[in-house]
């Protein structure tokens, strides 16, 4: 799939289940390839609730219910997943957000970035 020596890639998502739902295949490929993935998920999700739910469920999960999920869907696949636990819905493109995604950067230093395109 990709030629590097630094075998790093870093995933970076917005909420919890999307990099699940948008790139699972591509990052099992790159663990298939011996890179080593980190997944970054910088909100918490915790309005990610249907509205049928929330009928029983209340209008918001309990913070770090929807990392514990995306936890479980990568347990023993060899991606390490964190997560900045920001607050859904309140993320702004500002100097502590970029600050946060560089120190990301800096610590995988990677050779390949997944992540959204809006």
């Amino acid at each position: 799939m990709f030629e590097h020596e630094n075998r790093r890639a870093l995933v970076g998502m917005a909420h919890p289940d999307d990099a699940e739902i948008g790139c699972f295949g591509t990052m099992m490929r790159l663990v298939q390839e011996s890179y080593d993935v980190r997944l970054t998920l910088v909100g918490s999700g915790e309005f990610g609730i249907s509205i049928e739910d929330r009928a029983t469920l209340g209008s918001a999960f309990e913070k770090t219910r929807r990392l514990k999920e995306s936890l479980a869907a990568f347990a023993g696949t060899g991606v390490v997943v964190e997560s900045l636990l920001l607050p859904d819905g309140e993320l702004r493109v500002d100097r502590h957000l970029i600050t946060a995604i560089e120190r990301e950067l800096k610590q995988v230093s990677p050779s390949v970035v997944i992540t959204h395109f809006i």
